[in-house]
């Protein structure tokens, strides 16, 4: 039995030697780099090493946790992580998974694409969602911004003074705001009722400026107060506004 035991230990110390078990270590970037597919970090750093801006393209490999510091860049295409951008870093994601997002400081993010479970702005933080990223929690708070334009979220909400401006996209599980957060929503044949929907608080209905018709519930009965439309021409009425613009500007010429 000793000897059954020694043996066992020992394997495991070999295996481990041939990487077999290896243990994610950190990493930092204080210049341009990438992380690659088999690549498996516990946490990475990203720095800038001034005058020059870090950019860091991850295009697949694992992070427990990325953190990218003051005007760095990262650009994920693929891979699965966790990341944090903080001071006024960037991020851009067109692909991969990522299960948490924070955008903090006054950093920007920008999503075109991949999956996110959840996204946080908070501070100054600025969001813009342009593509078709499947997320599930989209949330605002403190002073920053979100701006969804397209993609699928479940639920988007607001707190203290962050604003939502929604111009696009599909919310399947509804919209909720408290405290001073604002929802903003662009479109046409916009309208809002206080009452109704799947949780019975009210939604918003219209069509999107692509002409997509859209139906968004409201999550609580202070979301309602909360929401604001601003309607736009419909395409129509835009084509008219131009033809009517020539044809005057024609005459006058005449």
């Amino acid at each position: 039995m000793f000897r059954k035991k020694i043996f066992t230990i020992l394997a495991v110390v070999l295996f481990a030697g041939t990487g077999l078990y290896a243990v994610p270590v950190d990493k930092i970037f204080t210049s341009d780099g990438v992380i690659r597919e088999g690549d498996e970090y516990a946490r990475v750093f990203i720095y800038d090493t001034p005058p020059h801006r870090t950019t860091v393209s991850m295009f697949g490999g694992r992070a427990s946790g990325i953190l990218a510091y003051d005007s760095s860049i990262l650009n994920i295409t693929g891979g699965i992580a966790e990341v944090t951008a903080l001071n006024q870093s960037a991020i851009n994601i067109s692909g991969g998974s990522v299960h948490t997002l924070a955008a903090l400081d006054s950093s920007s993010v920008n999503v075109f694409g991949g999956s996110l479970y959840e996204l946080y702005a908070w501070d100054t933080g600025t969001v813009n969602v342009f593509g078709s990223a499947n997320m599930d929690i989209l949330a605002a708070r403190e002073y920053a911004v979100i701006n969804v334009s397209d993609g699928t979220a479940e639920r988007i909400g607001v707190l203290e003074s962050g604003v939502i401006n929604l111009s696009g996209g599909f919310i399947s599980d509804g919209l909720g705001a408290s405290d001073s957060g604002t929802i903003n929503v662009y479109g046409y044949d916009l309208a809002k009722f206080s009452t109704g929907g799947h949780y019975g608080f009210g939604f918003v209905s219209g069509q999107w400026q692509t002409g997509i018709p859209f139906n968004i519930d409201l999550g609580s009965p202070d979301t309602y107060s909360r929401v604001i439309l601003y309607q736009i021409p419909e395409p129509a009425t835009v084509l008219l506004i131009v033809i009517g613009s020539i044809v005057l500007r024609r005459r006058r010429m005449f």
